[in-house]
Protein backbone atom coordinates (compact mmCIF):
# COMPACT_ATOMS: atom_id res chain seq x y z
CA UNK A 1 0.00 0.00 0.00
CA UNK A 2 1.38 3.40 -0.91
CA UNK A 3 2.10 6.08 1.66
CA UNK A 4 -0.52 8.35 0.10
CA UNK A 5 -3.22 5.70 0.42
CA UNK A 6 -2.26 4.92 4.02
CA UNK A 7 -2.32 8.64 4.86
CA UNK A 8 -5.74 9.01 3.26
CA UNK A 9 -7.14 6.05 5.22
CA UNK A 10 -5.66 7.31 8.49
CA UNK A 11 -6.91 10.87 7.94
CA UNK A 12 -10.40 9.66 7.01
CA UNK A 13 -10.58 7.33 10.01
CA UNK A 14 -9.48 10.05 12.43
CA UNK A 15 -11.96 12.53 10.96
CA UNK A 16 -14.85 10.10 11.32
CA UNK A 17 -13.91 9.11 14.86
CA UNK A 18 -13.38 12.68 16.05
CA UNK A 19 -16.53 13.89 14.31
CA UNK A 20 -18.60 11.20 16.03
CA UNK A 21 -17.12 11.20 19.54
CA UNK A 22 -15.84 14.75 20.10
CA UNK A 23 -19.16 16.68 20.30
CA UNK A 24 -20.20 15.02 23.59
CA UNK A 25 -17.18 16.15 25.66
CA UNK A 26 -17.19 19.56 23.95
CA UNK A 27 -20.84 20.14 24.90
CA UNK A 28 -20.16 19.01 28.46
CA UNK A 29 -17.08 21.25 28.70
CA UNK A 30 -19.05 24.24 27.42
CA UNK A 31 -21.83 23.58 29.92
CA UNK A 32 -19.31 23.37 32.75
CA UNK A 33 -17.30 26.40 31.64
CA UNK A 34 -20.00 28.81 30.55
CA UNK A 35 -23.40 29.63 31.97
CA UNK A 36 -26.03 27.27 30.65
CA UNK A 37 -28.81 28.91 28.71
CA UNK A 38 -32.23 27.66 27.75
CA UNK A 39 -35.05 28.64 25.44
CA UNK A 40 -36.22 30.98 28.21
CA UNK A 41 -33.13 33.14 27.54
CA UNK A 42 -33.95 33.71 23.85
CA UNK A 43 -37.26 35.56 23.41
CA UNK A 44 -37.28 35.26 19.61
CA UNK A 45 -36.68 31.52 19.70
CA UNK A 46 -39.26 31.11 22.44
CA UNK A 47 -41.89 32.97 20.44
CA UNK A 48 -41.09 30.95 17.32
CA UNK A 49 -41.48 27.69 19.28
CA UNK A 50 -44.78 28.84 20.75
CA UNK A 51 -46.02 29.79 17.27
CA UNK A 52 -45.02 26.40 15.87
CA UNK A 53 -46.65 24.50 18.70
CA UNK A 54 -49.86 26.53 18.31
CA UNK A 55 -49.91 25.30 14.68
CA UNK A 56 -49.83 21.68 15.82
CA UNK A 57 -46.12 20.90 15.55
CA UNK A 58 -45.07 18.21 18.05
CA UNK A 59 -41.96 19.04 20.06
CA UNK A 60 -39.58 16.87 21.98
CA UNK A 61 -37.17 17.59 24.79
CA UNK A 62 -33.67 16.16 24.78
CA UNK A 63 -32.17 16.58 28.19
CA UNK A 64 -31.08 19.64 30.05
CA UNK A 65 -27.37 19.78 29.24
CA UNK A 66 -27.12 17.35 26.31
CA UNK A 67 -26.27 14.44 28.53
CA UNK A 68 -24.84 11.19 27.27
CA UNK A 69 -27.53 8.91 28.67
CA UNK A 70 -25.35 5.82 28.31
CA UNK A 71 -22.89 7.27 30.84
CA UNK A 72 -25.10 8.65 33.63
CA UNK A 73 -26.98 7.18 36.58
CA UNK A 74 -30.74 6.59 36.61
CA UNK A 75 -31.18 9.50 39.05
CA UNK A 76 -29.20 11.83 36.78
CA UNK A 77 -31.26 10.69 33.79
CA UNK A 78 -34.57 11.27 35.57
CA UNK A 79 -33.41 14.71 36.76
CA UNK A 80 -32.19 15.69 33.28
CA UNK A 81 -35.53 14.83 31.68
CA UNK A 82 -37.49 16.48 34.49
CA UNK A 83 -35.34 19.63 34.29
CA UNK A 84 -35.82 19.87 30.53
CA UNK A 85 -39.54 19.32 30.91
CA UNK A 86 -39.73 22.06 33.57
CA UNK A 87 -38.10 24.52 31.16
CA UNK A 88 -40.70 23.62 28.55
CA UNK A 89 -43.52 24.08 31.06
CA UNK A 90 -42.16 27.46 32.20
CA UNK A 91 -42.02 28.47 28.54
CA UNK A 92 -45.66 27.57 28.07
CA UNK A 93 -44.81 24.62 25.83
CA UNK A 94 -45.60 20.93 26.18
CA UNK A 95 -43.16 18.18 25.32
CA UNK A 96 -44.62 15.37 23.24
CA UNK A 97 -41.60 13.13 23.74
CA UNK A 98 -38.06 12.79 25.03
CA UNK A 99 -35.55 12.47 22.19
CA UNK A 100 -31.97 11.60 23.10
CA UNK A 101 -29.47 14.18 21.73
CA UNK A 102 -26.69 11.66 21.02
CA UNK A 103 -28.71 8.54 20.30
CA UNK A 104 -27.06 7.07 23.40
CA UNK A 105 -30.20 5.32 24.63
CA UNK A 106 -29.25 2.32 22.51
CA UNK A 107 -26.33 1.88 24.92
CA UNK A 108 -28.12 3.00 28.11
CA UNK A 109 -28.87 0.58 30.92
CA UNK A 110 -32.36 -0.68 31.61
CA UNK A 111 -32.41 1.24 34.89
CA UNK A 112 -31.71 4.51 33.03
CA UNK A 113 -34.50 3.69 30.58
CA UNK A 114 -36.85 2.94 33.49
CA UNK A 115 -35.90 6.24 35.14
CA UNK A 116 -36.70 8.17 31.96
CA UNK A 117 -39.99 6.31 31.59
CA UNK A 118 -40.87 7.21 35.19
CA UNK A 119 -40.98 10.91 34.26
CA UNK A 120 -44.17 10.40 32.28
CA UNK A 121 -42.63 11.84 29.10
CA UNK A 122 -42.98 9.50 26.11
CA UNK A 123 -39.77 8.05 24.68
CA UNK A 124 -40.74 8.56 21.05
CA UNK A 125 -43.13 10.54 18.90
CA UNK A 126 -45.08 7.53 17.68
Amino acid sequence: MSHKMASLILASSLTILLGYYLPIPIDQHNDNTFKSISILDDPQLLQALRDMQSRGILMGIHGYKHEDFSAITPLQARNAVNDANQIFLKAGLSASAFLDPYLSLDRASNSVMDAINSTGVAMDLS
